[in-house]
């Protein structure tokens, strides 16, 4: 009866360790969200659109100054060129030559008019 018992323990233990869910993968991580953006800055950093939102610089901040493009000419068309890239669900980073912008969602309403 004792080797029965034991034969029966065995393949419960056997069965029970087969059946035993493994741990779960754990979850890759969002994949960031990066854009590469041309800003309306002519009158400061203001606002933007990214990731399907409205965002607002937090604080606003002055337009940053002129940079030589790759051919080495200085262009000045009131945008400034950078990267837009979503650091929190409500956070958002702008960062161009001379510029380091912190951004918030927009408020729901119109969107801002650009200066004249």
């Amino acid at each position: 009866m004792t080797a029965i018992r034991a034969a029966l323990v065995a393949a419960l233990v056997a069965v029970a360790a087969g059946c035993a869910a493994p741990d779960p993968a754990p979850e890759p991580a969002p994949a960031p969200v990066v854009e590469q953006v041309r800003l309306y800055t002519h009158c400061g950093i203001r606002d933007a659109a990214f990731a399907g939102r409205r965002w607002v610089a937090d604080p606003r901040a002055p337009e940053p100054a002129p940079v030589a493009g790759p051919d080495g000419i200085v262009r000045v068309d009131g945008y400034t060129t950078g990267e837009m890239r979503l650091v929190a669900p409500d956070r958002a980073r702008f960062t161009a030559p001379g510029a380091v912008v912190e951004f918030v969602p927009a408020q729901p309403g119109p969107a801002r008019r650009p200066c004249a």
